[in-house]
């Protein structure tokens, strides 16, 4: 199922976007990272999350008067980032690996299918 970021503005497969809601009175930006909790949600890249909040996409989209951003949804967002990152440096890597060992044609290094 495909969303689209708030930050970014693209659409994305939603494994690849976390999920926040506000909640609470004063409303609170919370990080949803079950993807259960009720209300309505916002998607983003943990790339595009300080871009969104400069541009108060958040508020916009989940259609609130203010928002407060809690150090607690800092934090965790802070962690999303750092692991999205190494991961997508992971799979660079493996997808290069792959690539120079001949594994792309059809998933035998000694097939001669290309």
């Amino acid at each position: 199922m495909e969303r689209t970021c708030v930050g970014c503005r693209t659409v994305t497969d939603r494994v690849q976007l976390v999920r926040l809601v506000a909640q609470g009175d004063p409303p609170e930006l919370i990080v949803d990272i079950a993807e259960r909790l009720p209300h309505r949600g916002a998607w983003v890249h943990p790339s595009c999350w300080v871009q969104a909040l400069k541009r108060r996409a958040f508020i916009r989209a989940l259609r609130v008067q203010s928002l407060d951003v809690t150090t607690h949804t800092l934090e965790v967002m802070d962690k999303l980032c750092a692991n999205w990152e190494e991961d997508a440096k992971r799979a660079r890597h493996m997808a290069l690996r792959d690539h120079e060992s001949g594994l792309e044609a059809d998933g035998h290094p000694m097939s001669t299918q290309r």
